[in-house]
């Protein structure tokens, strides 16, 4: 291990090279190093070229020079492989522009936990049916992207999907502090991140680890090391993360209330819950009002407390503990969740829904696909139309991230609560269970709708 200046890291980068970054949204990226690769791109042209490689992407919401958006440009990255790139918009419009894949974030962190041990691929039922599935898109997030990198096998008659992984050369992995022997720390309030799956993965394939840490702090404790010396190469000490808490809002709008109201009463006492972004945000905010006794589970690994919103995804404030992003998604795995609450973007006939594509802006699935392949009961939020008061309810959806048949085949109760009427998945597809009082439903429901749903 060595301590090492920003400027020298690009030199150890090459052409074409396969570069995995850690992070979570606006928690833990290395930022500095980031924008010291953009830095000797734009002066020199070199590195050039390269494959970009990420879990949750790092970001804010925005399309401002943060996270990776700060190497969001054409010559410097020809492929990206991710699983939601939703917090760096900028990086985000890139998707649909060059080679790029998008991936379950389970299936991302299980490729390198299987780079790890020396295999070369991932054998999963997660994503089967949905736009993973090589029968549907592959993985395969623009019209350039050719590599086909799922296959559909069968073992024992049953299908199943193999992933197959990608290769590193180079990882840059950010966590708080380090000793002066080059052993890492999270600080308290950190999301654990993919940085230990990374360092792991990248020595087994002699690919070379720089992290960047924000001091060096020789009272750190043997309990309190994530990473340790030996996984890592280099060193650089960049600038320091500075989050403001977010205040939980304590009003909720009329819509949002009425959906978060239905949805309450699907919980019951001590359950395990899952919940996304989006509408079940408001959800949150009345089980706190109302003290219910719940197991609040978040992907990142925080279980407990409140979970912060927007660009602060990923903590919550008050938490009960906090376990890495790793084990968490293999809690899921487990299927330890009773119920999950998410949001929906689009929903067709069948009940599938999107929430990874919208034309040309790609997001991806993120822990999405793995939360509803294992939850017991699923509940989507969402209004009836979109802000535009163009429908949700559609025919045809852009991507296929939740497949309605995998849910029926597995007698998995789902949901669909919106502001003006609730719909059960059936075998039929959605029907109407339940309505706003004194509404007309042909005018405020099924004329917003482009199919028919069956009636209760």
């Amino acid at each position: 291990m060595k301590f090492i200046e920003l400027e020298e890291t690009t030199n150890l980068i090459k052409n074409n090279d396969n570069l995995i970054i850690s992070g979570f949204g606006n928690y833990c990226y290395p930022k500095s190093l980031l924008q010291e690769l953009r830095k000797q791109h734009d002066k020199k042209n070199s590195p050039n070229n390269l494959t970009v490689i990420t879990g949750i992407s790092s970001g804010n919401l925005t399309y401002e020079d943060e996270g990776l958006n700060i190497i969001a440009t054409h010559n410097l990255i020809k492929k990206i492989i991710t699983s939601h790139m939703g917090m760096s918009k900028k990086m985000a419009e890139m998707l649909s522009e060059i080679e790029s894949y998008t991936i379950p974030l389970g299936i991302y962190l299980e490729m390198l936990d299987s780079i790890s041990r020396n295999k070369k691929f991932v054998i999963s039922k997660i994503g089967i049916n949905s736009y993973c599935d090589p029968r549907l898109n592959g993985c395969k997030s623009s019209d350039t992207t050719t590599e086909e990198i799922v296959d559909l096998i069968k073992i024992n008659d049953e299908e199943y999907l193999k992933y197959n992984c990608f290769s590193i050369n180079v990882a840059f992995i950010k966590l708080d502090k380090c000793d002066s022997k080059g052993n890492l720390y999270f600080k308290k309030n950190s999301i654990i991140t993919d940085a230990i799956e990374i360092a792991i993965a990248t020595k087994a394939q002699k690919g070379i680890v720089i992290a960047e840490v924000e001091e060096i702090d020789n009272n750190l404790n043997y309990d309190e090391i994530s990473v340790p010396k030996y996984l890592v190469d280099y060193i650089v000490i960049g600038e320091k993360e500075n989050h403001t808490i977010q205040k939980v809002e304590t009003e909720i709008n009329k819509s949002r209330l009425t959906c978060a109201t239905k949805a309450f009463k699907e919980i019951k006492d001590n359950d395990i819950i899952n919940l996304g972004v989006g509408m079940p945000d408001a959800l949150s905010k009345l089980i706190v009002e109302k003290n219910k006794k719940i197991n609040l589970t978040i992907e990142s690994g925080y279980g407990g407390g409140t979970p912060n919103t927007k660009e602060l995804f990923g903590t919550t404030s008050n938490p009960e503990y906090k376990l890495s992003l790793f084990n968490m998604i293999k809690l899921y795995q487990a299927k330890i969740l009773d119920i999950c609450f998410l949001g929906a973007a689009e929903i067709d006939k069948n009940g599938n829904v999107n929430v990874s594509k919208f034309g040309k802006r790609i997001i991806g699935p993120g822990g999405f696909i793995d939360i509803v392949s294992n939850s017991k009961k699923i509940v989507f939020m969402t209004s009836l139309l979109t802000k535009n008061n163009e429908p949700k309810f559609k025919n045809k959806i852009d991507q296929i991230t939740f497949a309605s048949i995998n849910a029926i085949n597995n007698n998995v109760e789902v949901l669909y609560i919106t502001d003006v009427a609730t719909f059960k998945l059936t075998t039929k597809g959605l029907k109407i269970i339940e309505t706003k009082d004194n509404i007309n439903i042909e005018k405020e429901i099924l004329d917003k709708m482009e199919f028919k749903p069956e009636l209760k």
